[in-house]
């Protein structure tokens, strides 16, 4: 049985400029989890799931990311809202999941 794990994600500017949706899926056709954001919104969500690799992604152009959520651990990423209405996620870390979590995560320089 998979071990619980957790995705957090943020927003670089904080805050949503445009109308925004945040899938989380994996290889069940019918599985997802999603985040909306309207223009003012903090991008800020948690997807609680099991440990295993996942695609988030997003409507914007060129934005997708595989990542591989492990055991008992909480995954930080950072989505980049770029010029020309792009994107890019960045893993920026991982906790364990008792640990409390930072109040916002910052990219690493």
């Amino acid at each position: 049985m998979p071990s619980p794990a957790s995705l957090h994600l943020s927003g670089e500017p904080a805050d949503a400029t445009q109308h925004l949706m945040v899938r989380l899926l994996d290889d069940d056709p019918g599985w997802r989890r999603e985040g909306v954001f309207d223009p003012g919104d903090p991008i800020v969500v948690d997807f609680a799931v099991s440990s295993r690799e996942y695609r988030l992604e997003s409507r914007l152009p060129e934005c997708s990311l595989v990542v591989a959520l492990g055991p008992d651990a909480e995954t930080d990423v950072v989505m980049h809202i770029l010029d020309a209405g792009r994107c890019s996620f960045e893993v920026v870390g991982a906790h364990p999941l008792d640990q409390s979590h930072e109040p916002s995560v910052s990219p690493a320089s």
